[in-house]
């Protein structure tokens, strides 16, 4: 941004900066003398540079990281999960894991079941009454099943890690 004939805001840093020339310095004062603009230009950025020279900047007191650092690790351990707890809550998984499979093995779930839409929700009477393909369809309840297995062990797997694996891990570093 031009602020004078030849000089620019950057030049006026270079001023306050002590970065020209003597040459340069010369011909730079010499258009303060004749340019008003530029003249308010560099008493404003003197006056900026002298209110932040002013500003005492605060520190921090001697203990706060200490105290930063007692106070994230009494938050990690309110939110963490007992052993025993995590443990039972994982057997659980495990246990309704193995029945499902157990269910599925001895084929509970291989006759297909059918929804028909009339029945779950009336109001599809009112849209679809001469339609009666479109109102029913059928589930293949081993695949959903097996849905419901494999996503209880994926949520067996998370809990197995956040709650079991991670603690351990961890009292095993701090003690070592």
């Amino acid at each position: 941004m031009s602020v004078g004939k030849n000089f620019k805001r950057e030049d006026v840093w270079r001023y306050l900066d002590h970065d020209m020339s003597e040459e340069e310095k010369s011909n730079f004062l010499a258009a303060v003398k004749t340019d008003k603009n530029l003249e308010k230009i560099l008493e404003e950025e003197n006056l900026i540079r002298l209110h932040f020279t002013r500003i005492k900047l605060s520190e921090p007191s001697a203990g706060f990281t200490n105290l930063v650092m007692e106070k994230i690790q009494k938050v990690q351990g309110e939110f963490s999960i007992s052993i025993k707890r995590s443990m039972l809550l994982l057997a659980g998984v495990l246990v309704v894991t193995l029945l499902t499979a157990f269910l599925v093995s001895k084929g509970i779930f291989d006759s297909p079941g059918t929804i028909k839409l009339p029945e779950v929700n009336p109001v599809v009477n009112q849209y679809l009454p001469n339609m009666p393909e479109a109102s029913q369809f059928t589930i293949n309840n081993k695949i959903v099943v097996n849905g419901i297995i494999i996503l209880n062990l994926i949520i067996g797997f998370v809990l197995l890690d956040r709650t079991v694996l991670r603690p351990f891990f961890q009292k095993r570093m701090r003690h070592s």
